[in-house]
């Protein structure tokens, strides 16, 4: 499972580094920050740079992606 590629206890970085390896698309990062703020740190795979959103915009973005492709 995704949960056992992906433990709790290792880096945010590790992770990271381990989801780009897994080839995943998107990559969400929710910390305290995150929670508080009601938004997502999302890293593209294509991109690779982290930028917060909406939990709402970031929904929007995956249904047009899926619709389109």
């Amino acid at each position: 499972s995704l949960h056992d590629a992906l433990p709790i206890y290792e880096t945010v970085g590790k992770k990271i580094r381990q989801g780009q390896m897994m080839k995943i698309p998107y990559l969400a990062v929710i910390g305290e920050k995150e929670i508080k703020n009601k938004t997502l740190t999302i890293r593209s795979r294509e991109s690779k740079e982290l930028k917060e959103i909406s939990v709402e915009k970031f929904l929007e973005t995956i249904k047009d992606i899926i619709k389109n492709h």
